[in-house]
């Protein structure tokens, strides 16, 4: 993997938004990562074989969707509902049919 000047670029400046304390640091490093799933949608929830395992991993910008994401989880965790459609990310989808 390389890293995308694009995506970087991108990704810091949604960092200096959400946290503009940090817009006047200097970048001394990047590095690039692969997308973990098949499907490169995010993966959240448990699995109906084994109720007890929950999954979490972002599909795809995982250090913006990561935080987003453990609240999702955490809110299921809890009883609650999540205030957002997660069905579509079941790590159920890819059981055999």
């Amino acid at each position: 993997p390389t890293v995308s000047v694009d995506s970087l670029a991108g990704n810091l400046a949604l960092a200096a938004k959400l946290v503009p304390g940090i817009a006047e640091f200097r970048v001394l490093r990047s590095w690039a990562g692969i997308n973990p799933t098949a499907d490169l949608i995010s993966i959240l929830g448990n699995v109906a074989a084994a109720p007890n395992v929950h999954f979490l991993i972002p599909g795809d910008a995982g250090y913006t969707l990561g935080p987003c994401l453990a609240q999702l989880l955490c809110e299921q965790l809890a009883g609650r509902d999540p205030g957002f459609p997660v069905a579509a990310f079941s790590p159920n989808r890819f059981a055999a049919a």
